[in-house]
């Protein structure tokens, strides 16, 4: 009987069984079983349903589904035909169970090179990949300068974390602040500890720095993925007060944008400690709204402004977005309308523009932001998420992509997926 088996040929199932198995696969065993054979290769790509190299083409929605488990993200695809009928509409979802630590009790942090960044319910982060599966832990939080644990007495049992003030220029703790410190259990801390993270590379090259903007005041730590603990960012007293960073891979540089508007370079290239630069000055002496920090296809550095407001169900609302072109030159920044051609993607992602003509669905100078007010969401987990398209011609917002069995935590984000796989 095992030798039968040993020697079927299973090229020559029947198209329309071969279509059925592959229809029950998620996304990581559907992609390597496309790869089994020719036939069954052929039937994946004939089957409009099964075809998942749209994942690939353009960004994706991640999020948990309603209809799904606890430990399944659903990718929903952009780069499909907006006026499609049930049959596309059913394959531009693809599903994927993750691994533990349970998906729903993931707080999602930030997507960059295909991975997201995740903090579980003790503030951990994780790096998980949702094509392939694979993860990758970071190093302790405990490890944090900013913070201290407390244990119970008898079992040693974490019970939460002791938050503090720390200058950035002293590299310490606050002497003035010295005594002032806040206990956050463990599942609200990370509400704190990651207002944003940037990643220099695909995590599964192995070399790959993990820069993360953390509470309180904004400040900056870093670890290399299979370091043992992260690194403060100290030295002067303006590396405070970040609101969002990326790696610019152009000339190797982390860039980071502060809530006054000036931007600084992080340079990680020597052996001593990281180099940071002012590169441009602050726009406003005060930050009274949330920046986004982004480069252009044609190199040029993009601010964009958010003020949000309070709406009568009590809910926090984007109400504006401004996007404004820097003179590094002249130090100054201009008013864009203009996206020539390109859409922006904005949230807890690494902001990214792409071309409209990779999808349909998508409109020239339009910006299609998910939620990501930390303050907000931290306090108010289940609360209604808003997934907008603002167009920046006239000046408005409008609901995009209806909610179908989209729930609202954990907080959903555009993903560009990629199936680099660690070995």
């Amino acid at each position: 009987m095992e030798q039968a088996v040993a020697g079927r040929d299973w090229s020559q199932l029947p198209a329309d069984l071969v279509v059925l198995v592959l229809g029950a696969l998620e996304v990581p065993e559907l992609l390597r079983s496309a790869a089994v054979c020719r036939s069954w290769r052929a039937a994946y790509k004939l089957d409009p349903r099964l075809d998942a190299t749209p994942l690939f083409r353009g960004p994706c929605l991640l999020y948990s589904s309603a209809d799904r488990d606890a430990d399944v993200a659903t990718l929903r695809s952009l780069s499909e035909s907006a006026a499609a009928d049930h049959t596309t509409s059913t394959r531009r979802r693809h599903h994927v169970t993750l691994p533990a630590p349970s998906f729903r009790g993931r707080y999602v942090v930030g997507s960059s090179h295909g991975w997201l960044i995740t903090a579980d319910e003790q503030s951990e982060l994780f790096l998980v990949n949702p094509v392939t599966r694979a993860q990758i832990a970071l190093p302790p939080v405990k490890t944090m300068r900013s913070l201290n644990l407390r244990l119970a007495r008898s079992s040693k049992a974490l019970q939460g974390y002791f938050l503090h003030y720390m200058d950035v220029a002293a590299g310490c703790r606050n002497s003035h602040m010295y005594d002032l410190r806040e206990f956050y259990d463990p599942n609200e801390a990370r509400f704190l500890l990651y207002r944003r993270v940037a990643l220099s590379a695909d995590p599964s090259s192995g070399n790959c720095i993990v820069l993360i903007i953390h509470c309180f005041q904004e400040q900056l730590s870093f670890a290399r993925i299979g370091d043992a603990e992260w690194t403060w960012i100290h030295g002067e007293e303006h590396f405070c007060h970040y609101q969002d960073l990326f790696y610019n891979d152009k000339d190797s540089l982390f860039y980071a944008l502060r809530g006054t508007g000036e931007v600084h370079t992080i340079d990680f290239s020597g052996s001593s400690s990281p180099v940071v630069k002012i590169i441009f000055k602050k726009v406003v002496n005060y930050i009274d709204n949330y920046k986004y920090l982004v480069r252009a296809p044609r190199g040029d550095l993009i601010q964009v402004w958010r003020d949000d407001d309070v709406v009568d169900n009590g809910e926090w609302v984007t109400k504006k977005l401004v996007v404004y072109k820097m003179d590094l030159v002249h130090q100054k920044v201009a008013e864009v309308k203009d996206l020539q051609g390109y859409a922006l993607f904005l949230g807890f992602n690494t902001s990214f523009f792409l071309p409209v003509a990779c999808s349909p669905m998508l409109k020239a100078n339009c910006i299609y932001h998910t939620d990501d007010n930390t303050e907000y969401i931290g306090g108010h987990k289940f609360s209604r998420r808003h997934i907008v398209a603002f167009s920046l011609d006239e000046n408005v917002f409008a609901e995009f992509l209806p909610c179908d069995s989209r729930l609202n935590w954990p907080p959903p984000i555009w993903i560009r997926p990629s199936c680099e796989w660690v070995g």
